[in-house]
């Protein structure tokens, strides 16, 4: 996904220094995702599409349990740059206690402009918005598999369509939160997708890229999430 998220995010962000050292044992980009995240409903399903692949069918399946509830438009908010600075202090201040030098890096991408902002611009071509939840989510899924797989790329919008379905089809409960819980959560979702997109770009040697797998890896596991067990395709994620 290099094109999509801009390098120049990640290379302003993680700077010159050794990708073993900043990334894998820096600050990391688990403090970013706020709890309400609830994504563990995503692997759940997931493993129960994996418990029913003795067949053939079941194989081939793909997670849409139940038809879609309600609209992608309800998962839409209205952004607020209170809420988004709020959010983007309260990283800054736990990022500080954990890796001081990171957090300042960090703030210099910030002072670059607005991260979210320069983000939607990006996103614009495969079709995804900054301001949806659904989106944010969608995005968030594909890189955070693609980089457990050690890899980055650039997504077809078709897919990110189909990923973005799933996930309100799988999370209708998420469109009923008010607009600044949408907006912490999704922001969260699109500057953790980011700093792990950053994460898989600059790691070079193949033993930094698969260290970068396994903590995304570490990351999704306490959400039920087994990125082992699902693939992606053109109609979206599909058990394995």
């Amino acid at each position: 996904m290099k094109h999509i998220m801009g390098l120049a995010l990640g290379a302003a962000l993680l700077g010159a220094a050794p990708v073993q050292a900043q990334v894998v044992d820096g600050w990391g980009w688990t403090i970013v995702t706020p709890s309400i995240a609830r994504t563990d409903i995503l692997g759940m399903h997931l493993a129960d599409l994996e418990k029913r692949r003795g067949g053939a069918a079941a194989k081939a399946a793909t997670p849409r349990a139940r038809p879609v509830a309600v609209p992608v438009s309800a998962f839409a908010y209205r952004p607020s740059a209170a809420v988004r600075k709020a959010s983007l202090d309260a990283m800054l201040v736990k990022a500080r206690k954990g890796d001081p030098a990171g957090a300042r890096s960090l703030e210099q991408l910030m002072e670059q402009g607005d991260l979210i902002e320069r983000m939607g611009q990006l996103l614009a071509p495969v079709k995804l918005r900054t301001d949806n939840l659904a989106d944010a989510y969608a995005l968030w899924w594909i890189v955070m598999w693609n980089a457990s797989q050690g890899k980055s790329a650039d997504p077809d919008p078709v897919v990110c369509t189909a990923v973005r379905n799933q996930v309100v089809a799988l999370l209708p409960g998420q469109a009923k939160l008010d607009d600044a819980d949408k907006q912490r959560l999704a922001e969260g979702l699109l500057l953790q997708a980011m700093l792990v997109e950053a994460a898989i770009d600059q790691a070079k040697a193949p033993s930094e890229k698969a260290q970068v797998a396994a903590l995304v890896r570490r990351t999704v596991a306490p959400m039920g999430m087994d990125f082992t067990a699902m693939t992606l395709t053109g109609k979206g994620f599909v058990a394995q």
